[in-house]
């Protein structure tokens, strides 16, 4: 009988309902898991290698090679071993080391938000759902107890080891089953083909006890697999979680699931799932603790929840719900408080309300400060009041780097003050010059202000260096290798390392999308993802305006004019933007827009260009449609884009 498949919202009524004492629950974790911390999955693994073994052999070599081995290359997760094995079959220890390295390198991963979730279930709850087994050879379980608990696991990172699992521990148990990254773990063909012996009672003893959740976990290796399939029916069943952009699970998994009288849920991801669940056990804010333990850890705990926050289709509103409450699930109204309070607004007159009442209530906090003159600047287009702030913060905290980088800013865009600009890039970096916003906000400026092309990139390869992954300074090197290094390799190799970081990023979709439309001509994928960028921001100016364009070019007139205009509605001040879209409405909606000519020229005459830009697409559908003076839009195209 096939399985049945329920949602996300059942399960979470099942695991939270108390009538029993004796329910325990256990994790099983595979490599879906820890996407979001950054560590790519099985399947993008084996394609990473197949890559290579066909750099190394030629198309046809792998072609004949997939054909011997019986390779689906749609499904290339489910050959990870005997990919793997063939990728390091000269020396294994490569392959130890390429992990090793991936996981706990210079770019050393962080645990997601929903690790923190996970952190704190398996130290409370009566301490009964506190085991988590794992194929994973990552630390991030452990690492998110390290960060958000002071709670010490028992690691079972090796068979060797298996005679420490005990299944009524009151100490967090983590069993690795692949082995630790550290222990050379097993990878290869072979080597998952059966459970180690070691395991096999620990782990039997556990499922008969605690009901395994199942997430991001594949089914494509023998050990696990094979347990599940070897053992008598599990009395308290099983939930596989899956996606509901993932595949149809295959037969093998199906018959596991079946056989245990488990279920199927539906779920958005792990982090999703986790933080639905954190706010079912109303799970308090857990910034207080971490603040005690390090405060750079509790400012990446406050950036994963944000992220859920900002990131979670529109659709998701249980976690959107879940963050929102989890954050207001305290006494303390700190200047987080107040700042997501007022991102929940749905007018700029109540978010400045909100900002105000919390300025009134903590006036010292340079963090509620900063950020309300930047809501000043960038939302309501309050510059007298946006600077006046700024000021304040700077008084508050003349050492406030991200403060420091705003004004300077600031001082650039909206007062052409670049020597002002600079000085304060400079007293940033007195502050801490290896601060990733201060290097990639110095970076942007040497590009695209000082055209020092040199030290640009020098900001920028330092940047990444201090935080690989901070999502806009590696967003904005991936546009400067393709703008100014015509590095087109390198660029989208930096847009896919950003897009791990944050898939659902608005602007690094829209970067995304025109990289694919001007550098690699791939029209259909470029679409694809400026509808993924309006999607996840459907008031982004930026790119409206740049769909427009890449509609006009496409020879969709008919369609662009709907999202030039809301180009327009949604551009807050950006005079480059501003000039852009005259320029489109110039050249195929003159009459839609007949003050489009007189905007040129006015924004022209302010010094506004936007250097590099290709506006030649434009100018082809603008003669094809016969317009009327092409020669002065010619002449518009080149005062616009020319570097000088």
């Amino acid at each position: 009988m096939e399985p049945q498949t329920i949602t996300s919202l059942e399960f979470l009524a099942h695991f939270c309902d108390d009538h029993r004492d004796d329910k325990r629950f256990c994790f099983i974790l595979g490599a879906g898991a820890s996407k979001n911390s950054g560590i790519p999955t099985g399947s993008e693994l084996a394609s990473m290698w197949c890559d290579y073994l066909k750099k190394e052999h030629g198309d046809e070599w792998l072609k004949s090679w997939f054909e011997t081995e019986g390779i689906d290359g749609d499904k290339l997760a489910e050959y990870y071993p005997k990919i793997y094995k063939k990728r390091y079959e000269y020396d294994p220890k490569d392959g130890y080391a390429f992990l090793e390295k991936l996981m706990d390198g210079e770019d050393r991963v962080s645990p997601s938000y929903g690790y923190a979730v996970l952190a704190w279930i398996l130290t409370r709850e009566g301490r009964k759902n506190n085991i988590v087994i794992t194929t994973n050879f990552d630390s991030l379980t452990e690492d998110a107890l390290f960060i958000y608990t002071k709670k010490k696991p028992l690691i079972v990172g090796h068979e060797a080891l298996a005679h420490f699992i005990n299944p009524n521990s009151s100490r967090p148990l983590i069993i690795k089953i692949h082995r630790d990254i550290l222990f050379s773990p097993k990878n290869s063909e072979g080597e998952l083909d059966d459970l180690p012996s070691a395991f096999v009672e620990g782990l039997h003893s556990i499922l008969k006890q605690a009901t395994p959740i199942i997430i991001g976990y594949g089914g494509n290796d023998g050990t696990l697999m094979g347990l599940l399939e070897k053992i008598e029916p599990l009395g308290g069943g099983m939930f596989w979680c899956r996606r509901e952009t993932d595949s149809a699970p295959c037969r093998r998994i199906q018959e596991v699931v079946s056989k245990h009288n488990g279920r199927f849920v539906t779920v958005t991801g792990f982090d999703e799932l986790m933080t639905q669940l954190g706010n079912r056990l109303e799970i308090p804010r857990q910034d207080g603790e971490v603040e005690q333990i390090a405060s750079r850890r509790a400012n990446a705990y406050r950036e994963q929840l944000n992220k859920l926050l900002t990131t979670s289709d529109q659709q998701d509103s249980e976690t959107n719900s879940a963050v929102s409450n989890i954050v207001e699930r305290s006494d303390k109204k700190d200047w987080w408080y107040f700042d997501q309070l007022a991102n929940k607004q749905k007018t700029l007159e109540e978010k400045d309300a909100v900002y105000r009442t919390g300025i009134e209530q903590i006036p010292d906090s340079a963090e509620l400060l900063g950020n309300y003159a930047f809501f000043l600047e960038r939302e309501k287009i309050d510059m007298v009041e946006a600077e006046k702030y700024y000021q304040m913060t700077l008084k508050v905290n003349p050492n406030h780097v991200n403060t420091i980088c705003n004004y300077a800013i600031y001082l650039w865009h909206n007062k052409r003050d670049i020597n002002g600009a600079e000085n304060y890039f400079h007293r940033a970096a007195t502050v801490d010059s290896n601060d990733a916003n201060y290097l990639d906000s110095y970076a942007v400026f040497l590009w695209k202000e000082k055209r020092d092309i040199v030290r640009a990139e020098e900001y920028f390869k330092k940047g990444i260096k201090s935080d690989s992954n901070f999502l806009n300074i590696v967003g904005n090197y991936a546009n400067f290798l393709r703008v100014e290094k015509k590095d087109i390799v390198n660029a989208d190799v930096c847009y896919q390392k950003a897009l791990r970081v944050d898939p659902k990023d608005a602007v690094l979709l829209g970067n995304y999308a025109t990289f694919l439309q001007i550098e690699k001509k791939d029209i259909v994928e470029a679409e694809e993802y400026y509808q993924k960028a309006l999607k996840s921001d459907p008031k982004h100016a930026i790119n409206l305006g740049n769909y427009s364009q890449f509609l006009i070019e496409q020879d969709k007139v008919d369609q662009s004019v709907s999202y030039l205009k809301r180009a327009f509605e949604n551009n807050k001040g950006e005079d480059i933007l501003e000039l852009e879209l005259w320029f489109y409405a110039y050249a195929v909606f003159y009459i839609e827009y007949p003050e489009s000519r007189e905007k040129i020229e006015e924004l022209l005459n302010k010094g506004v260009r936007s250097l590099g830009w290709n506006l030649k697409g434009v100018l082809e559908i603008a003669k094809k449609h016969g317009h009327p003076d092409f020669e002065k839009l010619c002449e518009f195209e080149r005062l616009i884009t020319a570097k000088f």
